[in-house]
């Protein structure tokens, strides 16, 4: 209590002492910001405005200075963490609310299949979200409130003011928690590009670079290139790429570029900038009045229906009651768009206002010096005033420090007597606390015995611990050597490619070592590849990798056979007789592999397939087309006697893309990230319809596009479920035609 009372003196006396500036403090607004669940958000800086950053008490509340009659229209806030959802102006009050922020992911793409890059993607219904542009291959990432959640109803605007007139339409659908918006932008043909710098400046005898293709511009700064649309990557060397025009008469694009040394100016950022909020606002409100426009008419529609008097059944009028319904609530839902733009329109007015404020005319800053002498003036009568209300409030400060002595002095003397008092009770309690201490002292020395005991028997659980990590390094030691052993038994991805420039080697051992291969081979007009799933992974499968990939070396070297399904008996054959003495004794039975074999005769320019289990897909003419392998596994005596290996023959044009694949990467487990859920296959028609997908790119974009695939797929807290291999390869036309096989001789003599 007596704290408490000093404490409320102390600051009534720092009140009443306060500066001049605090007693004529006026137009203050004051308010609050907490999270979606009401709490207090402490430290968050809150804008009114334009007005310099406050900052949170820890209750939430601020206090803005704001100019005289005015009201809030454009409030921002900000704390690491969070993002602005929502505020509300009621009674004097600001209420802010702030959100978790959560990163939605999705992607532009034209055609259903080809990403459109650098086109603006805008979200409706937050306040203060921006619009943000796609990456090279479609992909655009929102913050939005945690809360929230993105459907196909979600309202988005997709365009780009300098490669598109207006808008484009597009079609929203959500797989795998990724945002698919399926525009229909048409690319148009750009038969020429001419750069420029800022100044209108041509650029001679630079570097261009429009789909990974480099260019030189002439003496004019204009380049023909082909195969170029509107919506292609564009690169300048030394140089950044200030905006892009297309001119769709002319089917030309006209680049404007600024040099990489040379720095914008921060009017020239701000200009910048709100030339794009202007273009931004512009098609979001022409957007949202057009929609709200027909909206409205099929609001009047319905309604006249209903007011017409025309002989309607209650189901039939229940149900177009239920539709005005779902209208009024969508138009309520664009009126808060359309709110939200006309704060960002203010938020680019009150800009604006900055830059010409900054701009002042010289005879206006003239005049105002005119009137400082005046100001000056005034200041000085009013200071006089100030000092004449501070020498009365001195007195009163005066008096009160001497009654709060008074009290205090007062205060003091009561506690000195109740100290006193305490210090009796005090003494009575030390001997029943020595008492204790003597019988703690006893239970400490019973404890000293017992930490000893577990000290040995910790020293003696470390003792075991390092032998235990000595004996799993020289484990892991021993793996990794195998893993050297058994890389050097796969193809030389270089080699390989004399033969087959366009190639792919997907290779991902779920361990250390892995239980799937690959196998190459070549002599005069005829290439062997196979991909092979042996049985298990890790240490057991490398074994079984190694003995595969010998004995196909010894079937094709020493008996030259080259007949896919003769070279599957053999292989057979001889996994069984190695494995015969395990099957024997009873120790294991199934082991063996599943492989993918073909065989391109470029004499006869077709691909020859066998497989066990495993199949081989091909993509002729833009179509995938899928060749299953026999129903045998290699070297398991549980196959049936009747059933054989047997061969597809398939005959090539030339351009064919063709895939050889284990099933590590259709049977990896993934898809749910939530803990709670359980995980599901990728599966084979997922993974047919990524290869239809993705075949027409590069195969080190193909890699690329496999490793991102497997890693959404899996999650960050998942691991890998089974070895991968995947082999891709393109069938050269130039290597189909006659007497062609020279390409080939080098290769031979090595692998043959």
């Amino acid at each position: 209590m007596n704290q408490a009372l000093i404490k409320f003196i102390i600051l009534t006396i720092l009140w009443l002492a306060g500066s001049p500036q605090q007693l004529l403090a006026q137009n203050l607004i004051k308010g609050k910001v907490t999270d979606e669940n009401a709490s207090p958000i402490a430290n968050a800086a809150v804008s009114i405005n334009g007005t310099s950053p406050t900052n949170t008490e820890n209750d939430g509340s601020f206090t803005v200075n704001h100019p005289s009659e005015k009201i809030p229209e454009l409030v921002k806030a900000s704390k690491q963490g969070y993002m602005l959802k929502d505020w509300s102006f009621n009674a004097g009050k600001l209420n802010i609310i702030m959100a978790k922020p959560q990163s939605i992911k999705g992607r532009v793409l034209s055609n259903r299949t080809v990403p459109i890059a650098n086109i603006n993607v805008l979200l409706f219904g937050v306040r203060g979200l921006e619009a943000v542009k796609t990456d090279l291959d479609g992909y655009f990432t929102l913050s939005i409130p945690s809360s929230m959640s993105i459907n196909e109803n979600s309202k988005f605007i997709v365009y780009d003011p300098n490669r598109l007139q207006g808008k484009a339409n597009y079609e929203i659908k959500i797989q795998n928690q990724v945002v698919y918006l399926f525009v229909d932008i048409p690319p148009l043909p750009v038969t020429l590009v001419k750069i420029k710098t800022e100044d209108k400046q041509t650029l001679p005898n630079t570097k261009l670079s429009i789909n990974d293709q480099t260019y030189t511009s002439n003496q004019e700064g204009e380049i023909s290139p082909k195969n170029a649309d509107n919506f292609s990557r564009f690169k300048v060397q030394n140089y950044y790429i200030k905006n892009l025009k297309y001119d769709e008469i002319a089917n030309t694009m006209e680049i404007t570029v600024r040099n990489l040394a040379s720095a914008e100016t921060e009017e020239q950022k701000a200009i910048s900038t709100i030339d794009d909020k202007k273009v931004n606002l512009s098609i979001a409100y022409t957007s949202l009045t057009e929609e709200n426009q027909s909206i409205a008419s099929n609001i009047a529609s319905l309604e006249a229906r209903l007011t017409s008097g025309e002989n309607i059944s209650a189901d039939e009028r229940s149900k177009i009651q239920a539709q005005l319904q779902k209208l009024r609530i969508l138009l309520s839902e664009n009126e808060k768009a359309l709110g939200y733009v006309r704060e960002q329109a203010k938020d680019a007015v009150v800009q604006l206002e900055a830059l010409l404020s900054d701009q002042i005319d010289l005879n206006k800053e003239t005049q105002k010096e005119l009137k400082e002498s005046e100001k000056d003036k005034k200041i000085a009568q009013e200071r006089a005033e100030i000092f004449d209300k501070l020498s009365k409030r001195n007195w009163i400060i005066f008096s009160i420090i001497v009654l709060a002595l008074l009290i205090i002095a007062g205060l003091f003397y009561i506690s000195n007597r109740q100290i006193n008092n305490k210090k009796n009770e005090l003494a009575e309690k030390v001997g029943e606390i020595n008492q204790k201490n003597e019988m703690l002292e006893e239970s400490a020395a019973i404890m000293d015995v017992k930490n000893k005991q577990i000290k040995e028997k910790n020293e003696q659980l470390i003792l075991k611990t390092e032998e235990l990590e000595e004996k799993n390094k020289h484990i892991t030691d021993s793996i990794r050597y195998a893993e050297t052993i058994q890389q050097s038994i796969l193809p030389d991805t270089l080699q390989m490619k004399q033969l087959l420039p366009e190639i792919m080697t997907y290779y991902k051992p779920k361990d250390i070592v892995s239980g799937d291969f690959y196998w190459f081979s070549a002599k005069q007009n005829t290439i062997l590849i196979a991909a092979a799933d042996c049985t298990g992974h890790g240490v057991p499968g490398a074994f079984m990798t190694m003995m595969g990939s010998s004995i196909l070396n010894q079937i094709v070297k020493e008996s030259s056979i080259t007949d896919p399904s003769q070279i599957l008996e053999l292989l057979n054959t001889n996994v069984q007789a190695n494995l015969k003495k395990q099957t024997l004794q009873g120790l294991r039975d199934g082991d063996g592999m599943d492989i993918s074999l073909a065989k391109i005769d470029l004499t006869q320019q077709n691909i020859t397939f066998a497989g066990a289990k495993n199949p081989l897909y091909i993509v002729q003419e833009n179509e995938l087309k899928y060749y299953k392998g026999s129903n045998i596994s290699i070297g398991s005596t549980l196959k049936s006697k009747n059933k054989k290996f047997e061969n597809r023959v398939i005959q090539l044009q030339g351009g064919e893309t063709v895939y050889l694949v284990s099933d590590g990467f259709q049977d990896q487990l993934g898809g749910n990230h939530k803990p709670d859920m359980p995980r599901k296959k990728y599966m084979k028609t997922k993974f047919i319809q990524l290869l239809s997908d993705i075949h027409p790119r590069p195969f080190e974009e193909q890699q690329a596009i496999l490793d991102r695939e497997l890693e959404n797929w899996r999650g960050e807290n998942n691991s890998q479920t089974d070895d991968i291999v995947i082999i891709g390869f393109r069938i050269p036309a130039d290597l189909l035609k006659a007497n062609s096989p020279n390409s080939l001789q080098s290769f031979s003599t090595r692998s043959w």
